[in-house]
């Protein structure tokens, strides 16, 4: 059973591909797998240490919140992503084909692991210590931009994977 399928419930697969991340100064291979909910499975080694990223923000229902955020934050190649129409009302559709959806989530997959270089250079060895800090300062809001919703969302899986987390031997202190 595939990493965190458990999410996937669809486990019909779109598409897999291996990127190579520049990460942590670095380049590292990543396999990328989307699944038919758009739940995202990235796996990769740094140092050593496997990581599996299960993004399901974006699956199903959270898509169009997603592909909304994901064209407004900048502009995007039609052909390769689809768009967003607005009409005179304010009401929005979305004008994406599986492929172009497909393509907006590895995109945000991409991004993520953008992000994740970003964090890891600033905070070396306080990854992880900068994961929980910055989802207690920065819970998630309706009204969040893309670039809000990547950082949180990178965040949030430093702290499920103890991204960089230091590898110490605990010595046993109990109450006695």
């Amino acid at each position: 059973m595939v990493a965190g399928a458990e999410l996937v419930m669809d486990q019909t697969l779109l598409h897999e591909e291996e990127l190579n991340v520049f990460l942590s100064s670095t380049w590292v291979p990543v396999t990328l797998k989307v699944y038919a909910t758009y739940v995202c499975i990235m796996d990769f080694s740094l140092y050593g240490q496997p990581y599996t990223f299960t993004i399901d923000k974006w699956r199903s229902k959270s898509l169009r919140k997603f592909l909304e955020m994901f064209h407004d934050y900048t502009s995007r190649d039609p052909v390769l992503f689809g768009g967003i129409h607005t009409d005179s009302e304010g009401n929005s559709s979305i004008n994406m084909d599986v492929q172009q959806k497909v393509n907006a989530a590895m995109q945000g997959c991409k991004d993520v692991m953008g992000c994740l270089d970003k964090i890891a250079k600033h905070y070396q060895r306080s990854v992880l210590d900068y994961a929980v800090w910055y989802r207690e300062q920065r819970p998630r809001r309706d009204d969040e931009g893309y670039s809000q919703f990547i950082t949180l969302l990178t965040c949030h899986l430093i702290v499920h994977t103890d991204f960089l987390a230091p590898h110490v031997q605990w010595d046993l202190v109990e109450f006695t």
